[in-house]
């Protein structure tokens, strides 16, 4: 009755007649039930009224689809909460980073160092910001001692006792440039000869591509 008073407001005067007709159709259905069981009770329904169906429709059980999946953050975003990826038919989705960590409950290894890692927590790495200044140059001798006498020369396969020793050279050759990274506002005194290993952070090669 309370869903008729909500739903059908228009018959509020008439509902203590129609509450009385109510209860006496319930209290037949119910003798129905008692005596005749449900079955014969739900053959008389489907008489009554057959456009209604009485026997619930199956649940179509979606199946699971394991594919790999492309996945990336947001350009210039470097404290995401969402995580973007790309399915087999080219679509793309995107899923919060705590929703994907809950997700991960079939993994507890990987679910708590998703946890460790995720934006702001304990292990998400600080950043590093600060002066910084570039050198981007194609001079030889630049190029040339990219490793060579620098910091890093032993971990180097450019230096010049390294496996890709002639590396430099070749970008030489071609006109390639190398970028020096200072953590400073400016290279030091008496750079490029000399040069403060506390400063100068790394370098890079910007190299040319060449259609052959």
């Amino acid at each position: 009755m309370g869903f008729m008073r909500e739903n059908f407001p228009q018959f509020k005067e008439e509902m203590p007649t129609i509450a009385t007709i109510v209860k006496k159709d319930i209290g037949g259905v119910k003798d129905l039930f008692n005596t005749q069981g449900v079955e014969n009770l739900k053959r008389l329904i489907g008489e009554e009224f057959p456009d209604i169906t009485l026997i619930p429709k199956p649940i179509k059980e979606e199946k699971q689809k394991k594919e790999k999946m492309v996945y990336f953050f947001s350009a210039g975003d470097y404290s995401p909460n969402k995580v973007y990826y790309e399915l087999s038919n080219g679509d793309e989705k995107e899923i919060e980073f705590n929703q994907l960590i809950r997700k991960m409950k079939h993994d507890k290894s990987a679910q708590k160092k998703l946890h460790l890692l995720k934006p702001g927590g304990p292990e998400w790495p600080l950043s590093a910001a600060g002066n910084y200044s570039l050198v981007i140059s194609n001079d030889p001798f630049l190029m040339a001692t990219k490793s060579t006498g620098r910091v890093w020369a032993n971990s180097s396969c450019e230096n010049y006792d390294g496996g890709y020793s002639m590396g430099p050279f070749s970008d030489i050759r071609f006109g390639n440039c190398v970028v020096y990274i200072f953590e400073a506002d400016k290279p030091n005194d008496g750079w490029p000869i000399l040069f403060n290993d506390k400063t100068l952070k790394g370098r890079d090669t910007i190299k040319v591509g060449i259609k052959r």
